[in-house]
């Protein structure tokens, strides 16, 4: 943790999470990925959800897709072909108050770089982070930079065979799943609230 200033806190260790997350254990890393998350923080504004599903159809296994969006999304019509289209079972949840629970049935997250990013960390679920916004480009290049996650940055056009690339190569390397699975949990130990408060 960094400090700023003679009454300014920063690091993740000061990380305040919802219940939701800091009543569920981490999740135990499994050889095989069967279930993938995928959620673009609350409004998704760059419409991402519908092209990270497309992009999995890349990917020859048996997988189910978990989604997640919020009660500001609006790119319905995309998600839904994506959705009708996808090789793989989908299962859709929107606006969902227990996130925790929906996340610890996965095992591995494409997400965005914004509170969620953190969630998964807490929760050491390996990660590829794909930001909606250019700002939360600093959070996510830190957390792949202390080894949580794989940070593809901040680009509106990113490819379909690019997400599918990485995705595939996360699924198939056991070992840096694990690797970020302790890594994440160390860096977020959902003990931010008492640590702030105590300050």
């Amino acid at each position: 943790s960094g400090i700023r200033g003679k009454n300014s806190f920063s690091g993740f260790d000061l990380t305040i999470l919802s219940e939701s997350i800091r009543n569920k254990n981490p999740i135990k890393i499994s050889r095989k990925v069967k279930k993938i998350l995928v959620m673009q923080g609350g409004s998704d504004t760059s419409c991402n959800t519908p092209k990270i599903i497309e992009s999995l159809n890349e990917i020859n296994e048996d997988i189910q897709i978990d989604v997640i969006v919020g009660a500001s999304f609006e790119c319905w019509k995309k998600l839904e072909k994506s959705i009708n289209n996808s090789i793989h079972r989908v299962k859709l949840f929107c606006n969902s108050k227990n996130i925790g629970k929906i996340m610890i049935g996965n095992d591995m997250a494409i997400t965005g770089g914004g509170m969620s990013s953190l969630e998964l960390c807490c929760l050491g679920i390996p990660s590829i982070i794909i930001c909606g916004e250019s700002f939360e480009n600093e959070t996510a290049s830190l957390l792949a930079k202390k080894g949580f996650g794989i940070n593809l940055g901040y680009n509106k056009k990113i490819s379909k065979e690019k997400i599918a690339v990485i995705s595939k190569e996360l699924m198939m390397n056991y070992e840096q799943r694990k690797k970020m699975n302790k890594m994440g949990q160390k860096l977020i130990d959902g003990n931010g609230t008492k640590r702030v408060s105590s300050i």
